[in-house]
């Protein structure tokens, strides 16, 4: 056991007798601790193996003058990848808290492993309830975990293939910028999981920091040349940069997450703090961008079959005020309002016949200035790039060898709500469980437009009559609501009792997801194909105009990147009997209870 010793958080006023009492401390001189300086509001998280010393470059920093108190975690088994590794923990965890905002930028650590690890992580529980004792916490790590604020911080340590994207990508930035007629696009491709809108806010912070620093960035590292954030304040400042996100949903809640981890700035560099911004906000600013980082492209639109709420005369104004065509898209006001790009972009996840088509981004590729790279490590899924390359095997009907995947659940389920159910069963243990579906129902409790819903809940909803979804099973009948909330779906009230559409899902994880994947698709045993009825998919502006081969492409689209939302575990219930029995070949099937009982009592007689 490594941990035979406690550890300790030692105390300090942080002000110009703090080094030299810190330094009578055993661990004041050569020896790795972790620091978090702070005041009521604002805190900074640190390690040194010269803690000393390194309080005093603190002290002589502007930014962290009004910092009031310094408090060193420190135990004799501490080593220095240990120290890296609980700074890492403490930034991700404190900036999702919210007690404080973290003045830190982006280090630009990326994952690594070393001696004894595990123990030492499992160490930083200990570490973190001593904070909640200190009051210097709010919330569980368990519920840190299950936010946002969490999940989409820039503060993630990167992977190998993220880091090396980024030291890049901001190296290409520099060169290009200083060649003022250069002006090129980033390609980023990745499919679901792998990290693409967690590169992105790091990306995202990372640039603004290196903007709003008054100071050249901060050497008290003990090894700078190790530090994104060192390298990035080689680009030029005043650099206008923005974060355009297609979808309202996943828009509002990146909003929230930049909200928190953005410290307050001075008012001279107010304007240039990064904005999250729709493709309408880009069209209609008044001034252009140096950079553009765009996640989820592949959801930008084209003039055509456009959503409720978003009319054909918005859409000709914007290309009327940026000087084209009727006929050009959403990516195209991007690349006229910003001289750099950064696109994250994955075709599988196209799901409207509004989506810009892949041809479009295929013209980019072309172009010998774009630069393109790969993310392949599976970051969500625990069941790995297995199970994802498992899912396309499956809906391409290649007729793959059935696979399970250790440490990952994943079930075909005969009744429905022995699913919902185990779901809710779930999200009570684990947190952050929902059940989600195709849109195979007709959304018929969705408020008409100015009328406001008086019910709270889906159970409300059903006792007065109002359902969307019904499904009839062994002689029992049930019924199921969408979702009650456009917008941060997963985190409203009583979610977990209502069934999400993709809309309301994408881009984000679950610890567990039921899948319902509905009449709408089906599979011939004639030809051994996953078919689609379409007259069962029920977004009509989802099918406005395309062939039913296009639509087969966005369904199967649809539910494998529903299915692709579970971190621990995916189950399945599919409505349609034939489809059912095909992918019992591929699933572990949890047969309907009556025949499970059966089962029971006939093993019991015998």
């Amino acid at each position: 056991m490594i941990f035979r010793n406690k550890t300790e958080i030692s105390s300090f006023p942080f002000d110009s007798v703090c080094p030299n009492e810190v330094k009578q401390q055993s661990f004041g001189i050569q020896w790795p601790v972790v620091y978090i300086i702070l005041n009521n509001e604002l805190a900074y998280v640190g390690e040194s193996v010269n803690i000393a010393i390194r309080i005093n470059n603190h002290l002589r920093s502007e930014q962290k003058r009004s910092l009031r108190n310094i408090y060193i975690i420190h135990n004799k088994s501490f080593n220095r990848s240990a120290i890296l590794d609980v700074e890492h923990f403490l930034i991700t965890h404190i900036s999702a808290d919210g007690k404080y905002k973290l003045l830190n930028r982006n280090q630009g650590q990326n994952d690594h492993n070393y001696y004894k690890c595990e123990e030492y992580r499992k160490e930083f529980k200990t570490i973190w309830q001593s904070l909640k004792e200190y009051k210097l916490v709010k919330h569980t790590i368990k519920d840190i975990q299950n936010s946002d604020l969490f999940k989409y911080s820039p503060y993630k340590t990167l992977t190998t293939d993220q880091y090396q994207i980024v030291s890049e990508v901001v190296q290409n930035l520099i060169i290009d910028l200083a060649d003022s007629a250069q002006s090129r696009s980033i390609m980023i491709h990745g499919g679901a999981g792998t990290g693409k809108s967690v590169l992105g806010m790091f990306m995202l912070k990372l640039l603004a920091d290196a903007q709003i620093e008054q100071q050249p960035a901060d050497t008290t590292s003990d090894f700078p040349e190790e530090n994104l954030s060192y390298i990035v304040s080689q680009l030029p400042r005043k650099l206008k940069i923005g974060y355009v996100i297609p979808t309202q949903n996943f828009r509002a809640t990146l909003k929230k997450v930049l909200k928190t981890t953005t410290p307050k700035t001075t008012d001279d560099s107010e304007d240039l703090m990064p904005k999250i911004l729709s493709p309408h906000d880009v069209a209609n600013s008044d001034t252009d961008y140096d950079l553009l980082i765009v996640d989820e492209a592949h959801r930008l639109r084209r003039r055509y079959a456009l959503p409720g709420g978003y009319t054909y005369k918005q859409f000709d104004d914007n290309n009327k005020r940026l000087g084209l065509s009727k006929d050009r898209t959403e990516l195209d006001w991007i690349l006229t309002k910003s001289k750099f790009q950064i696109f994250f972009y994955d075709s599988g996840q196209s799901i409207k016949p509004t989506d810009v088509l892949q041809k479009h981004f295929d013209y980019l590729l072309q172009d010998q200035s774009t630069h393109q790279y790969q993310l392949t490590s599976q970051l969500r899924c625990k069941g790995g790039n297995d199970y994802i390359q498992y899912l396309e095997d499956i809906f391409n009907d290649t007729n793959p060898q059935k696979l399970s995947f250790k440490g990952y659940s994943f079930r075909l389920y005969e009744d429905v709500n022995d699913m919902v159910k185990t779901i809710i069963r779930r999200d009570k243990k684990y947190g952050l469980c929902r059940n989600i579906a195709g849109y195979a129902w007709h959304w018929k409790t969705k408020p008409k437009r100015g009328e406001k819903r008086t019910e709270k809940t889906a159970k409300e909803l059903v006792k007065k009559g109002l359902y969307d979804i019904e499904i009839s099973e062994h002689g029992q009948t049930y019924k199921y609501v969408w979702n009650m909330h456009d917008t941060d779906w997963i985190n409203a009230p009583d979610s977990v009792n209502q069934i999400g559409c993709i809309h309301t899902i994408q881009g984000y994880d679950l610890n567990y997801a039921g899948v319902i994947l509905g009449p709408d698709i089906d599979f011939d045993d004639r030809t051994g194909k996953i078919i689609i009825h379409s007259e069962n998919y029920k977004d009509a502006k989802g099918k406005e105009g395309i062939s039913d081969n296009e639509l087969l492409v966005l369904i199967k689209n649809i539910y494998k990147t529903n299915l692709a939302r579970g971190i621990n575990g995916t189950f399945i219930y599919i409505f349609n009997k034939k489809l059912r029995d095909h992918f019992k070949k591929y699933i572990d099937f949890i047969p309907h209870k009556s025949i499970l009982n059966q089962k029971n009592t006939e093993a019991q007689n015998q």
